[in-house]
């Protein structure tokens, strides 16, 4: 496509347009549509093919009874095939590299006109930013990390500084797992290690049952026992942790 097209000397497009007073990405639309349709006017260079009463030609005789709208039909053919071409067009020359063929004024407004162009994806090709992909890849591997590692990092700052852990005794003893380990220490379950830890563990194989109707272990002391062996529990960590 050459934007030089018309063999009539006095044909200029920006004298055209003029009097519509367009901006400058609205000139360099019309200067590419201007151009492009040009290789759109398919009835001068219309081959046989073209036409679909070539469909029922048969050795050189039309061998079919035509409609007669048959005219119509083909006119609607090159006008869709026209709209198309054009269509095509204009993505070509927003994304084919320089080629002397595409010989477009300089224009102001033409790189804003490419730039703002917006075609439908039909071949079902995604464009994407590798910078994007890569920064969410990455902060998406360090917050999983973090995820998987933070009670442990936390853990570790608060033993290696235990001076301003008190808060952090009481919300460990004050847990479910504790608050489990006091009721089976009332049970009577006295093989306890990792005492001062999240999770407490245990080396009896064998725990108290629970009674299904008051949901209390069946030789559990009172509230009063559970409550001293909490505070007894609080303050010796509490020594442990103390510099």
């Amino acid at each position: 496509m050459v934007y030089k097209h018309s063999t009539d000397a006095s044909y200029k497009p920006f004298t055209v347009v003029k009097p519509l007073g367009l901006s400058e990405t609205q000139l360099a639309t019309f200067i590419r549509l201007d151009a492009i349709q040009f290789g759109t006017n398919l009835a001068p260079v219309a081959a046989t093919s073209l036409f679909l009463a070539s469909r029922t030609i048969l050795s050189g005789f039309q061998w079919a009874a035509l409609p007669s709208t048959q005219w119509r039909l083909e006119v609607s053919r090159w006008f869709s095939e026209g709209l198309a071409l054009i269509q095509q067009g204009f993505v070509d020359s927003a994304t084919m590299l320089d080629n002397d063929a595409l010989d477009f004024p300089q224009l102001s407004g033409t790189a804003a006109s490419c730039k703002h162009q917006i075609v439908r994806n039909v071949t079902g090709l995604q464009n994407f930013n590798m910078l994007a992909i890569v920064m969410v890849l990455v902060l998406g591997s360090i917050i999983i990390v973090l995820g998987l590692t933070i009670d442990s990092i936390v853990g570790y700052i608060q033993r290696r500084f235990p001076g301003a852990s008190e808060g952090w005794v009481y919300w460990t003893l004050d847990g479910v797992f504790q608050l489990q380990r006091l009721a089976y220490r009332g049970a009577g379950v006295r093989s306890w290690r990792d005492e001062d830890t999240y999770i407490p563990i245990v080396d009896a194989r064998t725990l108290p049952g629970v009674d299904p109707e008051t949901m209390a272990f069946a030789e559990c002391g009172n509230e009063e026992e559970l409550r001293l062996m909490h505070s007894q529990d609080i303050k010796k960590t509490m020594g442990r942790n103390s510099p």
